[in-house]
C-alpha cells in the first residue's frame, strides 16, 4: 500500500490546476525559481556529466534548461500536457531534448536507463512517493544520482492555521517530513541518502497575492476532502483578518515554505554468500 502526503490527492484536479496554470506560470514562480537555482548547485556538484537524465514535472522548462550543459539526453516529463508543450515552447528544438506528458507513479521507461533523475518542487503532488521512489531506483542505472526538492509539512503553516480559525474543511495542502522522506529514500534501497529542511519566508503585501500565486503556479488546494464552490467574501474576510492576526505590527504579510532537498544514488545491489 501506498504512503501518502496526508490526504488524498485528486490526481485530475492536479493534472488540470496544472494544465490551467501553464500560460502564467512563469509570471509567479518567483520561488520555483529560486529553489531551482539551489537545487541545481547540489546536483551539478556531484553530477559532471554527460549524462541521460530525467526532470520529473518540468514545468515551463525553466530547471530542464539549467541542467542541459550536463546532459546528452533529457527527458522532461510533466504530469500535465500544456506544461509539457509549454516547456517545448520554450527551450525550442534541441538535439537530446524529448518531451511527454507521464506519471512519476509509473514511468514509461525501461530499468537501467537513466544515469540520474531530478525534481524541482513535484513530488509533492504524488499520491505514493513511495511508488514514486521504486519507479525512480528502477530507471537509473547503478550508481545513479536522485536529486530532487519537494515541500515540507512546515509549508504554508499561517495560511493552514488561519483557515482552520473560520472551517473545519482541508484548504491547504499537506505535506510530507523530512523524517518520513528519509525513511522511504532508504526502503527504496537509495544510498548516501542526504535530506536537507530550508525554510523560504517570501513576503506578500496581502493575503490575496499569496492566494493568487499559489493559483498562479497551479498549487492551489488539490486535496479530494476540500470544499467544492466559492469561498464567500464573510469566510474570505475572516481568513484575511486570521493571518493578520499572526503579525500586527507588519503591513506585509509572510508565508513559511519548508524546502526539504533530497540525494541520493542507486546502490550496488548486495551480493548473496553462496552456502
Amino acid at each position: 500500500m501506498g504512503v501518502k502526503n496526508g490526504l488524498k490527492l485528486d490526481k485530475r484536479a492536479i493534472q488540470f490546476s496544472f494544465g490551467k496554470a501553464a500560460h502564467q506560470y512563469n509570471q509567479y514562480a518567483r520561488l520555483q525559481r529560486q529553489v531551482g537555482d539551489a537545487l541545481f548547485d547540489q546536483f551539478s556538484a556531484n553530477f559532471t556529466g554527460p549524462g541521460h537524465i530525467l526532470d520529473i514535472g518540468c514545468g515551463t522548462g525553466y530547471f530542464t534548461e539549467k541542467i542541459l550543459p550536463l546532459a546528452s539526453t533529457v527527458w522532461a516529463m510533466d504530469v500535465a500536457m500544456p506544461m509539457v508543450t509549454t516547456a517545448r515552447q520554450s527551450l525550442g528544438l534541441r538535439e537530446g531534448v524529448f518531451y511527454f506528458a507521464g506519471d512519476a507513479e509509473l514511468l514509461p521507461l525501461r530499468f537501467d536507463a537513466l544515469d540520474a533523475i531530478v525534481s524541482n518542487l513535484a513530488l509533492q503532488w504524488c499520491q505514493n512517493l513511495d511508488s514514486v521512489l521504486a519507479q525512480a531506483y528502477r530507471v537509473l542505472k547503478t550508481e545513479g544520482q536522485l536529486c530532487f526538492s519537494t515541500f515540507g509539512e512546515a509549508s504554508l503553516s499561517e495560511l493552514r492555521a488561519a483557515w482552520a480559525s473560520v472551517d473545519d474543511y482541508t484548504h491547504v495542502n499537506l505535506f510530507m517530513s523530512k523524517e518520513k522522506i528519509r525513511e522511504l529514500m532508504r526502503v527504496a534501497g537509495f544510498a548516501d541518502v542526504e535530506v536537507i529542511s530550508t525554510v523560504y519566508q517570501p513576503q506578500y503585501p496581502d493575503v490575496i497575492a499569496l492566494m493568487r500565486e499559489l493559483k498562479g503556479v497551479g498549487a492551489h488546494n488539490v486535496n479530494q476532502g476540500r470544499q467544492k464552490g466559492l469561498t464567500g467574501k464573510q469566510r474570505l474576510q475572516s481568513v484575511i483578518s486570521a493571518y493578520g492576526a499572526l503579525d500586527s505590527q507588519s503591513e506585509h504579510i509572510f508565508a513559511t515554505f519548508e524546502v526539504i532537498t533530497v540525494t541520493g544514488r542507486k546502490s550496488i545491489p548486495r551480493v548473496r554468500a553462496s552456502k
